[in-house]
């Protein structure tokens, strides 16, 4: 084809205007087209200009740093015939208008006006003569033509253009199709829609189009691994693959990163403002450079270093294992913070490479203490093992929770004050005596110091049953008599009995557990002279529970009436009785003297692990002048009781015809003092139902001792 240059410094420009690469990521300008102007002559036709008005955008000139938009408008033959495109754009000091005809004709001649403001020209005017226009070109005979008009560009700027050409035959073979014939017609760059705005014009019909500036930019950058946390990503590794996310308005662009660690965003509209974020690698990493993102305003320029770095964070564990059979305090901290740990196993995660650490492991006891240390960086997950050896005191020996129960320790374990003679402990070598386990046991009467007692926490389980195992025997010298030892667990006491003549003899006391720790405390009973009953092999178990609950609890029910004793110290069974059931000896001459039992409902064989606890009894000495005894029944939740019988009195067991008996209704005898007193809980014949009982028996005589107690209830679930 033909082609026509004019005299001023032409730069012939085609769709290379519109190339872009492929894998580079465009952001479209917000605005989509430019309103164009109509003018007749000598009238005015209704016109905008709108500061948006950026025509029908068609690519990116990226001959100039930076990149300039190209825009595209229809070329109207004879108002409303298509007759081609004019596009326009611009370098850094011209403006580019191309104008292109399709197949309906080609160009004769070409005339533009170029204005940089609205007041350049009376756009309500006549239309400008295109024979006058100071950018022209004529005998052209071609279908492409373009004119480069020198201007002062900057991004923003606006522009105003008229572009017409004179149309003649076709005689280039490679133009687009187009419909009929042009030739002859006049021709100007108009709407890229729609020819209607040249509707309302006479005469010499005519229009301009405003044109912006439009300029892009690109925001790049590398995503690295900053493995030696310096900010520096030289020699370092590269991410390939990560997301990059661009947001500018309520707009939101992504790529990802190359094999190089490489991302564009190519083409970002000049002054707008946004934010870079990349998505963090997998694995424990920190963001180092551009840390939350980069934030951008106003953009005027390529952002070629946009960079982010990821530091990569290290996991410290530490294994630890003491060899010590006994009891020691580790500690290990790290950078002088202390770590908490389980079963000596301790971890530090998210540590920052290229910082000098310490760790510190120290494992002590009363008899030494042993340290380990480690400094230095991470540069990669670490694990640490340390054995750490200890010596050890002398230990106490358990038996079940307890500690040095058979006192071979001295009384290492124990708290209080035990008195003893000779010794403490006192070892059962002299006389006829031996200990019942080792070698040794222990008095808690001290010869003109009264009764101590011994004390030792142990570990228990709340609401777990615990049975407690002991030994005792009486000290014949000086006393010929019954000795006696007060057991308190929570609070509950009972007494218990070293007969005199007997040797050792296994108690037992079952209690259950209220929280995690739980004192048990004996005590002695000093009888007025320099001896006690003697303690020997004390062991404490858990057990399982004694049914104990009731109706109505969720527990175990007993479903109608049952028999129940309070727990004591003496069995039926064992005295010759055929009937299952305790009694228990009381001291109603010592002032304040209490004694608290449990209650179980249906042990038959006086094994209370058949048998279900019900409540307690608690029995009390209210005043040594008047000798009150005050006996409190408290039934758990979910009994009650229906009848009440209790004997005290200086025999063993009440006397039928002169003849021990162990029947509850013979209990209700009362018999003058010191025979024996028994009393029966009832009301209007026996119709009392009760869930706790509280009654006063007085008139015993001031020289009393020891008394022989037994409680018998009938029980039922509550109703």
């Amino acid at each position: 084809m033909k082609k026509g240059l004019i005299v001023l410094p032409i730069l012939i420009l085609s769709m290379l205007f519109m190339g872009c690469e492929a894998e580079k990521t465009p952001v479209m300008p917000g605005a989509s087209e430019l309103e164009l102007e109509g003018l007749s002559k000598g009238k005015a036709a209704a016109a905008t200009v709108s500061a948006e008005a950026m025509g029908e955008f068609a690519g990116y000139n990226e001959t100039n740093d930076p990149d300039y938009g190209i825009y595209s408008y229809t070329l109207w033959a004879g108002k409303h015939n298509d007759a081609g495109t004019v596009t326009v754009t611009n370098d850094d000091a011209n403006i580019f208008v191309t104008i292109n005809t399709n197949g309906s004709a080609d160009l004769g001649e070409v005339h533009v006006y170029v204005w940089s403001s609205l007041d350049d020209f009376d756009a309500t005017g006549k239309r400008p003569a295109p024979g006058q226009a100071p950018y022209k070109a004529s005998g052209l005979n071609s279908d492409s033509y373009t004119l480069s008009i020198p201007a002062d560009i900057s991004c923003g700027g606006t522009f105003y253009f008229s572009a017409h050409a004179a149309l003649v035959e076709n005689n280039t073979s490679d133009d687009e199709a187009g419909d009929g014939s042009n030739a002859g017609e006049t021709a100007y760059a108009g709407d890229f829609n729609s020819p209607n705005m040249y509707d309302s014009q006479k005469g010499a019909w005519w229009s301009y189009s405003p044109y912006t500036v439009a300029c892009f930019y690109d925001l790049s950058g590398t995503v690295y691994e900053d493995f030696d946390n310096s900010g520096d990503m030289e020699d370092e590794t590269v991410f390939e693959g990560l997301t990059v996310t661009l947001t500018v308005g309520d707009e939101v662009f992504t790529t990802v990163t190359d094999a190089d660690g490489n991302y564009l965003f190519e083409h970002v509209e000049g002054g707008s403002s946004g934010t870079v974020t990349v998505e963090a690698p997998a694995g424990d990493y920190a963001a180092n450079e551009n840390a939350g993102g980069y934030s951008f305003n106003d953009l005027s320029s390529d952002a070629a270093d946009v960079d982010f770095g990821f530091v990569p964070l290290w996991d410290l564990s530490v294994n630890v294992t003491v060899e010590a059979d006994c009891e020691y305090t580790l500690t290990v901290t790290f950078d002088g913070q202390a770590l908490s740990g389980d079963n000596g196993f301790y971890f530090v995660e998210n540590q920052f490479p290229g910082t000098n650490y310490e760790l510190l492991v120290t494992a002590s006891n009363s008899e030494g203490t042993v340290t380990e240390s480690w400094t230095g960086s991470l540069t990669a997950d670490l694990t640490l093992e340390y054995t750490l050896s200890l010596d050890c005191p002398a230990t106490d020996e358990f038996c079940g929770l307890i500690a040095n129960g058979s006192f071979e320790n001295g009384l290492s374990s124990w708290s209080g004050s035990a008195y003893t003679t000779p010794g403490n402990p006192q070892p059962l070598d002299w006389g006829t005596y031996s200990a019942y386990d080792g070698a040794y046991t222990i008095d808690l009467v001290g010869t003109g110091a009264g009764a101590g007692y011994i004390e030792q926490s142990i570990s228990t389980v709340s609401g777990s049953y615990y049975k407690i195992t002991f030994y005792t025997r009486p000290n014949t010298s000086p006393n010929s008599g019954n000795e006696y030892i007060d057991l308190t667990v929570d609070g509950q006491t009972e007494r218990f009995t070293a007969e005199a003549n007997s040797g050792w003899t296994e108690k037992t006391y079952v209690f259950q557990a209220n929280g995690s720790q739980t004192t048990v405390r004996f005590a002695g009973v000093y009888g007025g002279d320099d001896s006690g009953a003697f303690l020997d092999a004390i062991c404490i178990d858990e057990t399982d529970a004694p049914n104990n609950g009731g109706g109505g609890t969720g527990n175990p029910v007993l479903g109608g009436s049952e028999t129940a004793y309070a727990y004591g110290s003496f069995d039926f069974l064992n005295d010759g009785f055929s009937r299952w059931g305790w009694r228990n000896d009381f001291d109603i001459n010592t002032p304040r003297n209490s004694m608290t039992q449990p209650i179980y409902a249906g042990a038959g064989q006086s094994d209370i692990s058949k048998g279900t606890l019900v409540g307690y009894v608690k029995y009390e000495v209210v005043s040594s002048f008047v000798n009150l005894l005050t006996v409190e029944v408290s039934m758990l939740d979910g009994y009650e009781f229906t009848e009440f019988q209790l004997y005290v009195g200086t025999d063993a067991y009440p006397l039928k015809n002169g003849v021990p008996t162990v029947a509850p209704g013979q209990y209700t005898v009362v018999k003058a003092f010191p025979d024996g007193m028994s009393y029966a809980f009832a009301n209007n014949g026996g119709n009392i139902f009760g869930k706790d009982g509280f009654i006063l028996l007085p008139g015993f005589g001031s020289a009393m001792g020891d008394e022989s107690v037994i409680l018998h209830l009938t029980v039922r679930d509550a109703q």
